[in-house]
């Protein structure tokens, strides 16, 4: 299934610690809004990336760290 056209507004993004950028960029790519378990911020050019896709298409990135 193509996920950019399922009936799917936001996807949870629960993977591997070096894998977060790269799904959560894919998401966005899909025009799906994010919620991640983690930080991204692992390279800043995943992070440029993934704010120009968020304003661009007006989506949502959002954070679920718990911890400090």
């Amino acid at each position: 299934m193509d996920p950019a056209k399922s009936d799917v507004d936001a996807i949870a993004v629960f993977t591997s610690r070096q894998l977060y950028a790269t799904h959560s960029i894919q998401a966005l790519k899909a025009g799906k809004h994010v919620c991640s378990a983690v930080s991204v911020a692992n390279r800043i050019d995943d992070l440029c990336e993934m704010i120009q896709l968020v304003e661009r298409n007006a989506l949502f990135y959002m954070n679920g760290e718990t911890s400090d």
